[in-house]
């Protein structure tokens, strides 16, 4: 399959996204912060546009969470920043396709999601077993 998020991943907008969420994956105020703006956004206007991996970026959202109160270490940083690093760049109004364009503003951001998820996708699913567990 065609990895679609390849431009957006080498657009400049992503790596200073990437850049910013170094940082912040060592601050839980400012992980936290970023998810809840996140998860705001994404269940607004943008929502029906991820509707396919919904699920995942969800847990996602709840994992990082989990990271950033400590309840749940068992995650590489990389994950955390990569997961960091889309959050930014979907909140940007401005990057490689502007959101504010009806009909496809959001398929930058949903193929990197899409992207981001493939390389969580382990974290995710020890993340469920997890909280399955009741260890929550």
């Amino acid at each position: 399959m065609k990895d679609k998020s390849r431009k957006t991943r080498q657009h400049r907008a992503y790596r200073k996204a990437e850049a910013e969420a170094a940082e912040i994956a060592e601050d839980p105020g400012k992980l936290q912060a970023l998810i809840e703006r996140a998860k705001a956004r994404l269940s607004g206007k943008a929502r029906p546009s991820f509707e396919e991996i919904w699920d995942d970026v969800q847990t996602s959202f709840r994992m990082v969470l989990a990271y950033a109160r400590r309840d749940y270490r068992e995650i590489p940083v990389k994950s955390i920043v990569l997961i960091a690093a889309s959050s930014i760049y979907f909140l940007l109004t401005f990057d490689v396709i502007p959101d504010f364009i009806p009909l496809i503003g959001f398929a930058d951001d949903l193929s990197l999601y899409i992207w981001t998820l493939k390389q969580v996708h382990d974290d995710l699913e020890a993340f469920r077993t997890w909280e399955r567990s009741g260890n929550v």
